[in-house]
């Protein structure tokens, strides 16, 4: 996990650069840990222009301990492990009458640009990645955002896969909005119409 960061603005920025650019390697390359193994990849991914700052959507996306308030499925949401820079929380995601998956998310935390998850302990994935950027607007607005979301799964066996396929797309496709929602909620209105940019689902 990243290490606490501190106070020296040379060393802060150097950080933020690498870690960044882990982000988008490990966003590229979110499919290939599980390519190799003759899986099928499903990547999501999601770009909107939303009336929010990085800060306030930040604050949202990192306060895991009430994702069971607002996030669809999510039954339960607790952190068990917190430092400066990173977290652990056991997740519970409910999809009645079918299964309830419950999951240990270990999430690392720049602020205010960067959220990643590694989801372990999922019995039915093979693999569950997700990746959060907060990137400042192309008119440098500071009351608004680009987010770019992308979450990359892999089922163990094709059933799981054929029953997750009924639902999941559009669960994964109300997440983003349903964290928007909730910062309009903690924030108030937003400062500009949401714009989205792009919306991609590959399979692989």
């Amino acid at each position: 996990m990243f290490p606490i960061l501190r106070s020296n603005k040379t060393s802060f920025s150097q950080l933020c650069i690498k870690n960044i650019n882990n982000a988008r390697f490990m966003q590229q390359g979110m499919a290939s840990d599980s390519a190799g193994k003759d899986k099928k990849v499903i990547v999501f991914s999601e770009k909107r222009v939303v009336g929010y700052s990085p800060e306030q959507m930040f604050k949202v996306v990192a306060d895991v301990e009430s994702y069971h308030k607002f996030v669809p499925y999510c039954r339960r949401s607790v952190v068990t492990l917190r430092k400066p820079s990173r977290l652990s929380a056991n997740l519970m995601v409910g999809f009645q009458p079918f299964f309830n998956l419950t999951y240990t998310s270990h999430v690392t935390l720049i602020e205010p640009f960067l959220i990643t998850a590694v989801c372990e302990d999922v019995k039915i994935f093979d693999h569950l990645k997700t990746i959060w950027k907060f990137n400042p607007t192309k008119d440098g607005d500071p009351k608004a955002c680009l987010i770019d979301f992308a979450v990359s799964f892999s089922f163990l066996s094709s059933s799981h896969s054929m029953v997750a396929k009924l639902f999941l797309d559009s669960i994964v496709r109300e997440n983003v909005k349903a964290f928007i929602d909730r910062t309009e909620h903690k924030c108030g209105p937003p400062s500009r119409e949401m714009k989205q940019k792009s919306v991609l689902v590959r399979k692989l």
